[in-house]
């Protein structure tokens, strides 16, 4: 029989959840206070973690996999843990600005998830970059979260910025791309700052200011 969800949604997620690596994100994430940072890290680890649970079942033959039933499932379980270590850092992060708001969970790109099987089913095998694209998913959720709370927040009347950081060593396109922005600049959904390219890691921040604290600020 194909490879379904419910087939692999238990190994998955006691894999990530006895990760060294996840385990120490996480608990940064609901013990000490961290952020967007921890939350990204934490969103990479189980994309790495969810490919190596998915490569013990490579499948010699596309029909081995039920693509349509088991890529989404993967995916919206993914989506869910990374939702929940967004929902701390932002928590997190509301506490430290005084802003008594509830945090916005990001909705799951359910088209991106089903484009994502249809792509393979077409392709007809499982190569290495389908990998790259579950951890590029995942990251894609801290960003999705990021970007709601920012909205949320910056028409309660608060000052939101957006920084987006270089990954070491990252191509010319990213790096130019690195800075601080104000949301408002940035919040259409079209622009590049919120973009991923296949294997980036680039590093995108949140951070909220009670406009009455901000003085000449300028974009970086």
């Amino acid at each position: 029989m194909a490879l379904t969800y419910n087939d692999v949604k238990n190994e998955i997620a006691s894999a990530v959840n006895s990760d060294y690596k996840a385990t120490v994100y996480w608990t940064r994430l609901h013990e000490k206070g961290a952020g967007y940072k921890e939350a990204h890290q934490y969103a990479i680890r189980v994309g790495q973690v969810t490919g190596k649970v998915l490569k013990k079942y490579q499948p010699e033959d596309i029909s081995d996999w039920d693509i349509e039933d088991l890529i989404p499932g993967v995916l919206g379980l993914n989506h869910k843990m990374v939702a929940e270590a967004c929902r701390e850092a932002q928590k997190n992060l509301n506490r430290r600005a005084g802003v008594g708001m509830e945090p916005q969970t990001p909705k799951f790109d359910g088209n991106r998830a089903y484009g994502m099987a249809e792509h393979l089913k077409d392709r007809g095998e499982v190569g290495p970059e389908f990998y790259d694209q579950v951890e590029n998913f995942d990251q894609n959720v801290v960003d999705e979260s990021i970007r709601e709370n920012a909205e949320e927040q910056s028409e309660a009347g608060l000052h939101a910025k957006i920084v987006r950081t270089a990954e070491s060593g990252c191509c010319k396109w990213c790096d130019d791309l690195a800075g601080t922005y104000d949301y408002e600049e940035v919040r259409d959904t079209g622009n590049p700052i919120w973009a991923r390219h296949d294997n980036c890691r680039c590093l995108i921040e949140y951070i909220a200011e009670k406009r009455e604290r901000v003085n000449n600020y300028r974009r970086r």
